[in-house]
């Protein structure tokens, strides 16, 4: 077994993470890119991209089907559930920021 194969392999299809894209999708900033060479190496040129799921499909047949998955549904699901900020985090853990005042 080649470690390095592996380990390169778990991190090759990296899609973005549920707070990335619900930043993204909230401040109106787009996840596709504008540069036309950046374009070019996309399948499609970057016409059809699902933006709840960061990713791109070849041709329109694949892309409506992606819209049906189920899959697609449940990242859609997951990312009108609200983000957990840092401070909610420590707070659910028991950890306090008042360093005793108040």
């Amino acid at each position: 077994r080649n470690r390095k194969y592996y380990r390169r392999s778990l991190t090759r299809n990296r899609v973005r993470d549920l707070d990335q894209i619900q930043t993204a999708l909230k401040n109106g900033t787009s996840l596709v890119p504008t540069d036309l060479e950046e374009k070019l190496e996309l399948p499609a040129m970057g016409k059809f991209y699902c933006a709840s799921c960061d990713r791109y499909f070849i041709n329109e047949l694949s892309f409506a089907r992606h819209l049906k998955s189920k899959p697609h549904k449940r990242r859609i699901k997951a990312l009108k559930a609200e983000i957990y900020t840092q401070k909610e985090a420590e707070a659910a853990a028991g950890l306090t920021t008042d360093n005793g005042q108040g």
